[in-house]
Formats: C-alpha cells, sequence, structure tokens
C-alpha cells in the first residue's frame, strides 16, 4: 500500500498538465488596403515534435506563426472580399505549419469586418470606381482630341477657332495668325514623330520574329516544323497563290 501511495506521489509530481486539444484567441490581419484590417479567431492545436531545443511558450510561438502565414494571404484580399479571404487562409492552413522546427501548428481562421471598416471599404471602392470612370472618360477625351489634331482637314482650322479670341483681339492678325499655325505644326510634328516610333518597334519585332523563322529553316532539328509553321502562313496570307507557293516550298525542302 505504502509503495503504490508512493509511486501515484512520484508520478503526480512528474506529471505535465494536459492542455485543451484546442486553442482560440482573436486579432486583427491587414487587408490588401491600408489601414483596413480584418477581424479574425483561430482556432488552433500545436503539438512539439522532436527535441529540436527549449521551447518556453509555445502557444505564442504557435499563435505567432499562425498570424504570420495568414497575413501573407489576407494581404492580397480586398477587405470587401471576407469569405474569399478566409477561404484562402484556411486553405494555407490546411497544410501543418512546421516552420519552427520545435513544434507543428494547425488551425483554421474565421474573418470578419467592423462596421467601420466595412463603410470605409465601401466609400474607397466607390471613389476608386469614380477615378476609373474620370479617367476613361479623360482618355477617351484625349483620344478625340488627338485624331482632331492629325486630321489634316479640319485639325488647322479647329486649332485656328480654338485661339480666334486671342488672334484677333489686339494687334497684328496676320502674325499672331502664323504663330498659332506653327504651334499646330509643331504639335502635329511631336504626335506623328512618336507614333512612327510606336510604329518601328513593332516593325522590329515583328522582323526579329522573321528573321528567327529563318534561322530555323536553316537548323535541321527545327527545319521540318518551321516549314510546316511557313506553309500554314503562306495558305493564310495569300489563299489564292498559297497552294502553289506551298507546293514550291515542299520542293525547296524536298531538294534541300
Amino acid at each position: 500500500m505504502l509503495f503504490r501511495r508512493g509511486m501515484t506521489e512520484r508520478s503526480a509530481r512528474h506529471h505535465k498538465p494536459s492542455r485543451p486539444p484546442f486553442s482560440s484567441f482573436p486579432t486583427h490581419l491587414e487587408s490588401a488596403e491600408s489601414n483596413l484590417n480584418f477581424e479574425a479567431i483561430f482556432t488552433y492545436s500545436w503539438r512539439c515534435s522532436t527535441d529540436q531545443g527549449a521551447l518556453l511558450h509555445g502557444d505564442e510561438v504557435a499563435r505567432t506563426l499562425l498570424r504570420d502565414a495568414a497575413a501573407e494571404v489576407t494581404g492580397r484580399y480586398n477587405l470587401l472580399l471576407i469569405k474569399e479571404a478566409q477561404d484562402a487562409v484556411n486553405s494555407r492552413l490546411s497544410e501543418e505549419i512546421d516552420s519552427d522546427p520545435r513544434l507543428v501548428v494547425s488551425g483554421r481562421v474565421q474573418l470578419s469586418a467592423s462596421e467601420q471598416m466595412l463603410a470605409s471599404a465601401h466609400q474607397r471602392a466607390v471613389a476608386a470606381r469614380d477615378l476609373q470612370v474620370s479617367e476613361a472618360a479623360e482618355t477617351a477625351r484625349l483620344e478625340v482630341l488627338r485624331e482632331r489634331l492629325l486630321d489634316k482637314r479640319l485639325g488647322p482650322v479647329w486649332w485656328i477657332d480654338r485661339f480666334a479670341d486671342l488672334q484677333f483681339s489686339t494687334g497684328d492678325p496676320a502674325s499672331k495668325a502664323e504663330s498659332v499655325l506653327q504651334a499646330f505644326h509643331l504639335m502635329v510634328g511631336v504626335i506623328r514623330t512618336e507614333a512612327a516610333q510606336v510604329q518601328t518597334d513593332e516593325i522590329s519585332v515583328v522582323r526579329a520574329r522573321v528573321n528567327e523563322l529563318l534561322s530555323s529553316l536553316e537548323a535541321p532539328e527545327t527545319r521540318k516544323r518551321a516549314a510546316d509553321l511557313l506553309e500554314t502562313v503562306i495558305h493564310t496570307l495569300a489563299p489564292e497563290g498559297g497552294s502553289k507557293a506551298a507546293v514550291d516550298l515542299h520542293d525547296g525542302r524536298q531538294g534541300g
């Protein structure tokens, strides 16, 4: 009896208090928008892995790992996409976190947002849409203006009409008209130069692709595929003469 009681007391002294299989804690997680945060409640558990060193505060380590893993995901989501962000975080947490070799963590999260945060997110979304509409309208206006300036028939007339008050208010109208037309031609010249530069760049890219295709025709390992591709291009661009050109290309391949 004394032996059994001694063993029981000794076992009690060495017994580590058991912790609940699951714990939970609330926190905030940043969204993709500055100063707009998700409210998060984590449910988690952790266990010690192999003897990799002292673990003084396992709960705090587990919480830090969970927060960091979740924040990496929520930082890519708008606050209004609560469900999508929650699904993405839980997908990430479905795999155990073992970045700290001393323990392994698993858990899930429930995301929400306060009414104040949601109102701010809605305001930002409306402001962003208004800005996009405004920028699209401005882009359309500038495109019309560009086409008007480049119109050889109406462009100069529109430009002179635009500055009619300046030309004919005071002073010599002829000299002012000349200045206005010089400014017009200068602006049109700049626009056409930039357009030509863009076109030149596009042609350069196409020319590089053609040279690449020609090089492929010379290489034995890619010659057949390149010739087949060129044959398809010929059929597409010149359907009337494509058959004859394709035959010539086929004969040239066999002769090569």
